[in-house]
């Protein structure tokens, strides 16, 4: 017990000694000389002075304390009472679907057209395809696929068959339709050849006056083609179509010269646009004959309003509006 006091007392002693060392606090020991006979009523003790620097304090004059700080929470605002019940506002909106003829972008950026051989069964013996989508403007969109077999039996007579598949969307309308082909061409000569032709579609629906030069249809004809050089050929016939809209088929000629361009050849078959401008050259003419030409005791035409039953549709009256 004894020891572990000592050894607290040195430690107190210690760490004050040290805290005086640091501080600008000086400890000084001034002793008093003893005499050379010191008697026992004579015996002084140790002085000590504790000297600590000028510490000079801040003045005080010019120091503001700082303001409060302030909450404005503005409840004085608030009214006194509040509405348990709320009031709420709904406006109607119309729904508008995006149109489906957007052009914004480019309404062609979808389209692609590919075809050609797609395997090698035999020497002379071929598998084919073909496959396309269109866009029409203000119309509609079709696709197409094709599949079938094309041979060359001598390395004069080629023939084609196979299948056809087309998804039309027209408007708010969309169907499929399927059909068959066949065609074969013979050279008669190095340049002249004869060819025939013809395809069935099973769907002959009337869409529009604007979507039929689009539309597929049944048709056979054949031609005779007469390559005059290498860029240049020319083929005439005759087909036979199926015209939707009047449910009748129809009989026109085939004109169809075929350029090579860039490598490429392109063929236009003008013979429809010819049959038309003389059919209707000669409709002209036999109508301005008749109009000028009335045969004998022939009643003129009145020359008055006419009477209004004769505006009624025949729709009205129970006929056929065709």
């Amino acid at each position: 017990m004894m020891k572990r006091a000592v050894i607290f007392v040195a430690t107190v002693v210690g760490f004050a000694l040290g805290a005086l060392a640091q501080s600008d606090t000086a400890l000084r020991f001034n002793p008093t000389p003893i005499p050379n006979v010191v008697g026992a009523d004579k015996l002084l003790k140790p002085q000590f002075s504790i000297i600590t620097p000028n510490i000079v304090a801040p003045s005080l004059s010019n120091y503001l304390a700082p303001e409060p700080l302030q909450f404005d929470n503005k409840l004085s605002l608030l009214p006194d009472s509040l509405k348990a019940t709320p009031e709420l506002s709904i406006t109607p909106q119309v729904y508008r679907p995006e149109n489906r003829y957007n052009f914004r972008g480019n309404p062609f950026s979808r389209d692609w057209s590919a075809g050609g051989e797609l395997m090698r069964i035999d020497d002379n013996l071929s598998l084919v395809g073909s496959g396309s989508y269109t866009t029409y403007p203000a119309l509609g969109n079709i696709g197409t696929g094709s599949l079938g077999l094309y041979a060359t039996p001598t390395d004069r007579l080629s023939i084609g068959l196979g299948a056809n598949a087309v998804k039309y969307h027209m408007g708010r309308s969309a169907w499929n339709d399927y059909g068959l082909y066949v065609n074969g061409s013979f050279k008669l000569t190095d340049r002249l050849s004869v060819n025939a032709f013809g395809q069935y579609y099973f769907d002959k629906r009337y869409h529009s006056v604007g979507a039929m030069g689009y539309m597929q249809s049944a048709v056979y004809g054949g031609s005779f083609d007469y390559k005059f050089s290498d860029k240049f050929s020319l083929a005439l016939g005759a087909q036979r179509y199926y015209d939707p809209y009047t449910r009748t088929w129809k009989t026109v000629p085939i004109v169809a010269p075929t350029f090579n361009l860039f490598g490429s050849p392109m063929t236009v078959d003008v013979g429809g646009i010819l049959y038309t401008l003389v059919e209707a050259i000669i409709d002209n003419a036999r109508d301005n004959k008749n109009s000028y030409s009335s045969p004998a005791g022939a009643v003129s035409a009145p020359t008055g309003p006419m009477p209004m039953n004769q505006f009624n549709s025949r729709r009205a009256q129970g006929g056929n509006i065709r």
